[in-house]
Order: C-alpha cells, then sequence, then structure tokens
C-alpha cells in the first residue's frame, strides 16, 4: 500500500539559486499533487535542463529530486530510482547533505515498492544514519515510518511495530500532524494484520481527525477503517467506509484511487452473499487501474481478485486465466529480487502470493492436476533455488582486500558480540545492548554482501532453474525404481501428487489445519523422550498417530509404492516436522522404513537443478566430537544446554575406526574448535561428521549453529548459519550429529530456514539431521552403523535405513520406539 503524494522539497527552494527553476519546481509539484503526472514531470525535466545549463548543481539536485518524486507516484520505479540517484550525485558535488540525504530516501522508496527489499532496506539504514547525525527528528519520523512499511513487505511484523511505534512517538514530541497522520495510519494497518482490529480502528480514527489531512490519505484511512470492520464481519459498515472512499475518488476523477475503491469493495461483497455485484466490482478496479500508471507488484493483486470472484460464480475455466496472469506478473518480480533467505523467501510468504499460488493450484487441481504440479514447483523452495545457483559460482571469490578486511571485521565483531552474549552472569540491560550491537552488525554484514554482489562481474553468469513439469520430473529427475511425493498444504484442501518414471497418482487431502493437528500430536509422542517404564504406552499412542497419518497422507497413493525401492518426500508446512519412514499403514508394524529408504527435497526442480559432486579428492572422513564446553548442564541428551557429550568421542572414534587411517582427519575435544573447521581443506573429504551440540534460534535462523569447543581466540566457538555458507564443500554427505539440526524457521511457501540450506549452500550433496533432541547414546550406536554401511559402499539413504532398522530391532529395549531412531533424516541437494 502506497502513501498518497504529498508537497514535497519547498522546504528545500532557498537551494535553488534560478527563480525560474523555483517556479518550474513549484508547478511540477501543484501538477502532481493533481496526479497530472506527465505535465509534472515535464515540468521538472526543464527544471533539471535549466540547472545544468546554469551548472547550478544544487538546482540540479532539487530538480532531479522533483523528478523522482513524480515518477514514484506515477509508478515508473526504475525511472524514480534513476532520477534519484542522479540527484544524489549531483547534490554530492555540491556539498550539500540535505538532498543527498533525501533522494537516498527516494532511491529506497523506489527499491522497495520494486520488490528489491534487501537494497531498499540498505538505503533506508544509509540514510537514518545521515538524517540523525544533522539532527533531523521530522525526517527521521519519516525515515522510520518508510522502513517501518518494507519491513511489513518482508514479513517482521514486529520490527514493523517497534520502528512505526518510534515514528509516531517522534511526530508527538514534535507536535507535527502531517507526520503525526501517516504514522497512526501505518500504525493501524500493521495492528489490521495482526487481528488487534479494536486497536487498529482507534488509530485509523485518530488518523482521520489528524488537521491538514490530504485527500489521498484520508481515502487510504478510509479503506483501513472499511478493512477492520470487514474483518469484524461487519459488512454493511465495512461497505459503507469502502463507499464513502469510493464515492471521493469518484468525485476528484482519480482514476488510480477509484481502482482501490472498487477492489476493497468486491471482497465484503462476496463475503455478504453478492458474488456478482462482487465481480462487477473487481472487474471494475482491474480496468480502471490499466488505465492508469501503475506498478505490476499491484495489478496481480486485481487479477487475483477477478479469478476468486469468478471462482464464486462457478466459472472456474475463466478464473484460471486470471490466475495464470497473476502468477506471471509475480514470476517477472521475482527476477528483480536479490535471493537472500531473509529477504526473498520471507517477502514471498508475506507478500501473500503463497495464497495467490494456493488458490491457483486448488482450482488447477480439478482440471489437470500436472499443471497444478507444475504450479506447485512456482511456488516452492525458490529462494532456496536461486541462492543455491549462485552458491555454485561462489561470488566471494575475487574480493579485493579492503572488501576481504570489511568482512573479516564484521565477522570479529559479531563473533566478539556472541561471545559476550554467551558470559555467564550478563544483566538483562546487558543482553538488550549486546543483542542490539549483534542485530546492528549482522545488518553490516548483509548490506556489505549485497555491495560484493552488485560489483561482481560472476552474476551474469549464473543460470537460474526454472520449475519443472511432471513430465521433467519422470524423465529427468527420478531415477529407476524411486518414487516422489510431493505435498501442497492448503487452507480448504490438500493436495498430494505421487510420481515414478512409470506412473503418476494425485489425490485430495484434508485443509491445512486438519494436518496440522495430527501432525502436532504425532510430533509430541515422537519427541518425548521413552524409558522402560513408559515404553508401552508411549508405543501405544505413537502407532496410533502414526497409522492415522498414513492414512490421511499416503493411503491415497499407496498403489504407487507397490514396486517402489526408495521414496523422496518434497513436504510443505508442517510435514517438515514429520519422519515419513516412521509413518506405518497399521501403525504398529510395516514401517516405511522397513519397506524403503526415505529422503527428502525442498522441490522436485532441486533435485535436478543440483550438480553431482566429483569427490575426486582422496580422503574419505573428517570428524569433530566430544567439544569442551564452558558451560555445563545435565547430560543424557544433545540438547540446548551445553553439557558434556561422552558418548560423542566413542561415535567419532567408532566412526573413524571404519576408514584407513590415511583417509581420515578426526579432532575431539578442545581441538574440535570452529577455527579448526575453517582452516580445513574441507572440500578434500568425503564425509564430514559433527558430533556436538546444536544450536537452534527459529527467531533468527542465521545465528542457528554447531557449538564447537570454546575458544580464546576471535572465533565465538559456534560455527552459525551465515559462517556454513560460506564454506567450500564437495562433500557426498554432511551429518549433524546433534539435536534439533534440521529444525529452524518454517516459511510459508519456501520451507525450513536453518542448517540443512546453509551445508547445502555450502556444497554438500545431502545432509543427514535430527528433528528432535536425540539420546546420547542411541545416537552414537545409530551413527556406527550408519558409517559401517558408507564405509562398505551403500548409498547413504539406504545406510541410514539399516542403521534405524538396527535400532528398531533391539528386542525388549527402549530404543525399539521411534523416539530413538526416527530423528535423524537425510536431505538431498
Amino acid at each position: 500500500m502506497r502513501l498518497a503524494p504529498t508537497v514535497l522539497l519547498l522546504c528545500l527552494a532557498a537551494h535553488a539559486q534560478s527563480p525560474e527553476v523555483l517556479r518550474l519546481i513549484e508547478e511540477s509539484t501543484a501538477q502532481s499533487d493533481r496526479q497530472h503526472y506527465t505535465e509534472a514531470a515535464k515540468l521538472a525535466e526543464q527544471a533539471v535542463e535549466l540547472s545544468r545549463a546554469a551548472s547550478d548543481k544544487k538546482a540540479e539536485a532539487m530538480s532531479l529530486n522533483r523528478l523522482s518524486s513524480v515518477y514514484f507516484y506515477a509508478r515508473k520505479l526504475e525511472a524514480a530510482v534513476d532520477a534519484a540517484r542522479r540527484a544524489m550525485s549531483a547534490a554530492s558535488e555540491a556539498g550539500d547533505q540535505a538532498l543527498s540525504t533525501k533522494a537516498l530516501g527516494m532511491v529506497a522508496d523506489g527499491l522497495r515498492d520494486q520488490g528489491k527489499l534487501e537494497e531498499a532496506r540498505q538505503s533506508y539504514e544509509r540514510q537514518l544514519e545521515s538524517i540523525q547525525s544533522a539532527g533531523d527528528r521530522k525526517a527521521e519520523a519519516v525515515n522510520l515510518r518508510m522502513t517501518a512499511i518494507l519491513y511489513r513487505q518482508m514479513g517482521d511484523q514486529t520490527r514493523a511495530m517497534g520502528l512505526i511505534t518510534k515514528a509516531l512517538a517522534i511526530a508527538r514530541e514534535l507536535k507535527d500532524p502531517a507526520v503525526e497522520g501517516p504514522s497512526l495510519f501505518i500504525l493501524g494497518v500493521l495492528e489490521n494484520e495482526q487481528k488487534l482490529y479494536d486497536s487498529a480502528l482507534g488509530h485509523f480514527n485518530a488518523a482521520l481527525q489528524t488537521p491538514g489531512l490530504n485527500a489521498g490519505l484520508r481515502g487510504q484511512i478510509l479503506l483501513g477503517i472499511g478493512t477492520a470492520h470487514c474483518n469484524l464481519e461487519h459488512y454493511d459498515r465495512c461497505i459503507e467506509f469502502y463507499r464513502q472512499q469510493l464515492d471521493t475518488a469518484i468525485a476528484s476523477g482519480n482514476q488510480y484511487q477509484i481502482a482501490w475503491g472498487y477492489f476493497k469493495l468486491g471482497l465484503p461483497q462476496a463475503l455478504s452473499g453478492d458474488y456478482a455485484g462482487g465481480y462487477e466490482s473487481n472487474l471494475k478496479a482491474l480496468q480502471y487501474l490499466r488505465g492508469t500508471d501503475h506498478d505490476p507488484y499491484e495489478e496481480w493483486h486485481f487479477l487475483a481478485a477477478v479469478g476468486q470472484a469468478l471462482r464464486h460464480l462457478d466459472r472456474e475455466r475463466e478464473a484460471i486465466s486470471y490466475y495464470q496472469e497473476a502468477i506471471a506478473i509475480v514470476e517477472r518480480l521475482r527476477q528483480g529480487l536479490v535471493p537472500t533467505e531473509e529477504g526473498m523467501a520471507k517477502a514471498a510468504s508475506a507478500g501473500l502470493t503463497r495464497q495467490l499460488f494456493d488458490d491457483a493450484i486448488s482450482l488447477l487441481f480439478s482440471q489437470d492436476p500436472a499443471q497444478a504440479f507444475q504450479t506447485s514447483e512456482l511456488a516452492r523452495a525458490r529462494a532456496f533455488l536461486s541462492i543455491l545457483a549462485e552458491s555454485k559460482v561462489d561470488l566471494r571469490q575475487g574480493l579485493s582486500p579492503s572488501e576481504r578486511e570489511r568482512e573479516n571485521a564484521v565477522f570479529a565483531r559479531i563473533a566478539g558480540i556472541q561471545k559476550d552474549l554467551w558470559r555467564n552472569g550478563l544483566t538483562d540491560a546487558g543482553r538488550k545492548q549486546e543483542s542490539a550491537e549483534l542485530e546492528s552488525a549482522e545488518k553490516d554484514l548483509e548490506s556489505l554482501r549485497l555491495e560484493i554482489r552488485h560489483s561482481n562481474p560472476r552474476l551474469a553468469a549464473i543460470q537460474y532453474p526454472k520449475p519443472l513439469s511432471l513430465e521433467q520430473v519422470q524423465k529427468e529427475v527420478l531415477k529407476p525404481g524411486a518414487t516422489l511425493i510431493e505435498f501442497s498444504l492448503g487452507p480448504e484442501h490438500s493436495f498430494v501428487w505421487a510420481v515414478s518414471r512409470e506412473r503418476v497418482m494425485s489425490a485430495i487431502l484434508p485443509p491445512s489445519a486438519e494436518i496440522e493437528k495430527l501432525v502436532a500430536a504425532f510430533r509430541k509422542s515422537t519427541r518425548s523422550p521413552v524409558s522402560g517404564l513408559t515404553a508401552q504406552h508411549a508405543e501405544n499412542e505413537t502407532a496410533r498417530l502414526s497409522g492415522q497419518l498414513y492414512r490421511q497422507l499416503l493411503k491415497p497413493v499407496e498403489a504407487i509404492l507397490e514396486g517402489s525401492r526408495s521414496l523422496i518426500v518434497v513436504p510443505d508446512g508442517v510435514l517438515y516436522y514429520v519422519p515419513f519412514e516412521a509413518l506405518s499403514p497399521t501403525g504398529r508394524t510395516g514401517y516405511l522404513l522397513e519397506r524403503f529408504p526415505v529422503s527428502y527435497a525442498p522441490s522436485a526442480t532441486s533435485l535436478a537443478a543440483a550438480e553431482g559432486p566429483r569427490h575426486s579428492a582422496g580422503k574419505l572422513l573428517l570428524a569433530f566430537g566430544d567439544p569442551v564446553y564452558a558451560r555445563q548442564a545435565a547430560a543424557g541428551e544433545r540438547g540446548p544446554d551445553l553439557a558434556a557429550l561422552p558418548y560423542t568421542r566413542d561415535e567419532v572414534n567408532g566412526i573413524a575406526a571404519l576408514f584407513p587411517k590415511e583417509k581420515r582427519t578426526v579432532y575431539l575435544g578442545a581441538a574440535a574448535r570452529e577455527e579448526t573447521v575453517k582452516g580445513e581443506a574441507l572440500d578434500g573429504y568425503r564425509y564430514i561428521h559433527f558430533a556436538t551440540h546444536g544450536i537452534l534460534d527459529e527467531q533468527h535462523p542465521a545465528r542457528s549453529g554447531l557449538a564447537l569447543s570454546a575458544s580464546s581466540g576471535k572465533e565465538d566457538g559456534i560455527l552459525q548459519v551465515s559462517e556454513i555458507a560460506d564454506l567450500r564443500l564437495d562433500a557426498e554427505l554432511v551429518t549433524l550429529s546433534a539435536c534439533s539440526t534440521g529444525l529452524g524457521e518454517l516459511v510459508s511457501g519456501e520451507g525450513m530456514l536453518g542448517l540443512v540450506r546453509a551445508f547445502l549452500y555450502a556444497g554438500a550433496s545431502s545432509v543427514a539431521v535430527s528433528l528432535w533432541n536425540v539420546n546420547d547414546a542411541a545416537t552414537a550406536t545409530l551413527m556406527k552403523d550408519f558409517y559401517r554401511g558408507l564405509s562398505r559402499g551403500v548409498p547413504g539413504d539406504e545406510a541410514l535405513r539399516r542403521a534405524k532398522i538396527e535400532l528398531l530391532r533391539q528386542g525388549d529395549t527402549p530404543w525399539r520406539h521411534p523416539h530413538y531412531w526416527a530423528a535423524f533424516v537425510l536431505w538431498l541437494r
């Protein structure tokens, strides 16, 4: 949602040396306020030319800022960013920091609305530093508001709320209604999205009473009030406020605002049962929007709304074409995004594209399940695929000495802060301060990497993978005897496709909420420790839930499993938490594990995109275990407390004994340090094994990592996700024999962000990880059996299957329960 135009740059007009330039800027501003953008642009361009002719760099910067503003509100976003960057250059030559800072904010606004969220964030942060240096509190409030809008688009509601609260506090401190009104509006938008509808209405109504409110912002506030009433199911009130906005827009002749009015009106009409009226409103909205200057990010929403309205009218074939056109726009927008976990992945979820794809899959499935499958592939793990493609090129090669020095300095800063955070006796205030400094350092690292990425000529050589069709998966991905099962969970229906080289099956499954409830119960039963006293009851409960999940998820396509020799699962949503090998038709016998090996992949396309490893190096095993920790806790499980792990020494030594001495390298105890990992020639090993504690941070997955021996050097002892992705591996397998290493932040449509993806980016062909806190002794036994198979040439998925079966068949010991053997799963690149 964009804010209405306001009068810009007049406070800077005193800088102009030419009265004629000043007049042109003022006339351009007036034309822009009347939405006469073509005329406004012509006037701004005349001001630019006149300033250049006079060699007046300040006037040129002002004129270019005016031109950028016109282009922004005309939704010519690339032109807006270009003009703003030229304004920055002119302002720099003139030595005018205020003009340069203003232009930098315009660059950020344009990048944000193009969906280039990471680049926009970097620009907003640079602008804020300049604003705070100058002590401009009003400009600071505006920057914080714009950055809040950015974080909303990135799906980080917590940061967005914190920023807009600060912006509002500054506005009230300044007693400036021109800053307070827009801040109240954005606060209401965020509260509305967090289902705080009464509070949102309070802030919208307060914004509506702000003195000097311009017509554009007033219209958006009315739409906000209507949306809150709609969410409260007060459809009559919702329609009333939407019509107020629409009537005002029609009276002013503002086609863009008319388009948004009709777009908003269509939803409550449909929800109240007026499907024909909703369709008519959505169609008008699209027609009006296409008659204005607008950006594609808005258009796909309008197209999807028409498609949804047609579905309500049972005109599904017509609806498909609108959904497909909306998806085509989203795909074009993706191409301009910088692929990052925090930016691209979360933006897809926050920007409602997942809902678009869910609706399209549901609509297509009844018409053409194969086309629905390809749409499912379009929706999943796209950030993963893009980052994986870039990791093959290794954009960090060829860093200049200054870039490498800056990167090392930021890493050292992060490590120092992490060490302080792990100190005993740190006060709450101290922890808060250190956490803020850590966040700042992480932002600096991301900004530096963005700079490196933009300046790297190797970027042009990258070939980004295109999502595959069902036929391509059959011919290009699957080996003989392999079956792939892909899930797509949706609010109304979920779907499953089962694919082998010879056959395809598909089925409709229950809604996601029903599946989520059963998965939560199954997950609880498998995660809970089991003793000899509780084993029988635990087995009965887990068996019951296992059978239910099998019948719900696999029974509809189980015929294709007959004769399968391996299974690859592409999960969705909460299914990332499910070890499918522990599912059974009866719940007690015939686990999938006993029939064939099971592995996992982020998408079918990722299997085709991955290049096979070379494995040309001579060494076989690199292993780390039994780290020395500064903090101690109760032993027994590889959980979040950094207790000693005595069984990991036995585990690593047992594994190492399976390989020739000259083909293995082992680091135990104090030698199992972070510096050692980074100093090793990691691409010279076929298998890399970590028997340590895992650190899981679901809120900040980049901070998750492997806890190694404490060090007095520059490293903090935690090999984190952000560091792992920079390693260069050529490993057939990386094993993370630690707690919950397969978990992370679950992002809709993208999957699990965390350690697995980091090692796949680094070059591992497969990664074995755990889904819950694992028992130390059982894991040591499992791992020795696992590597025994690998040392004899057994493929990784089959070797892991055989090792699990050994635990499963332990007779009367609790180890036969899935808690002990089902935690470890194998992810493929």
